[in-house]
């Protein structure tokens, strides 16, 4: 019979003691959208500011013009409401914001807008100033249902 050389019981002595316990994982839900803050975020990922809450985009309903909103979420699960999309600065928001170097979001409405309401693209700012930049009118698109990217000029 051949026993194993003392290398290889020092291998299997090394990977015994090396051996490291994973703690069970928990899962917490922080918040709830209810209608009334929002319904539909799976379409997006959330953006950490540079304050440490984190940001994103419901797709329906959320505040009094229903078209959708941007919320606020601190790391603790306090949501609070940055801005409601109605028809003329876009609704449905359908893909994530983007954390620009300035410090501010910007993202797409996949409608609304004005006529022909092929969408938006809007900036707004961790303490909820909303600007409209661009309304897409077929020429120049329609229906944006991707995240916007920072290019490294700054451009996005």
């Amino acid at each position: 019979m051949n026993l194993p050389s003392q290398w290889t019981r020092m291998l299997i002595l090394v990977c015994f003691v090396t051996v490291v316990s994973s703690p069970a994982q928990t899962f917490i839900t922080l918040a709830n959208f209810s209608g009334t803050n929002g319904i539909q975020p799976m379409y997006v990922t959330l953006a950490q500011g540079f304050d440490g809450n984190f940001y994103g985009t419901t797709s329906l309903k959320g505040g009094p013009q229903n078209g959708g909103m941007v919320f606020m979420m601190t790391p603790e699960g306090s949501l609070s409401v940055l801005h409601s999309f109605g028809s003329l600065d876009g609704y449905n928001p359908a893909a994530g914001m983007v954390l620009a170097a300035d410090g501010s979001f910007y993202g797409a409405t996949a409608n609304g807008g004005g006529v022909p309401a092929c969408g938006t693209l809007f900036n707004i700012s961790p303490g909820g100033t909303f600007a409209l930049l661009h309304s897409f009118d077929m020429t120049d698109g329609c229906n944006p249902y991707a995240t916007l990217v920072q290019a490294t000029d700054g451009n996005l």
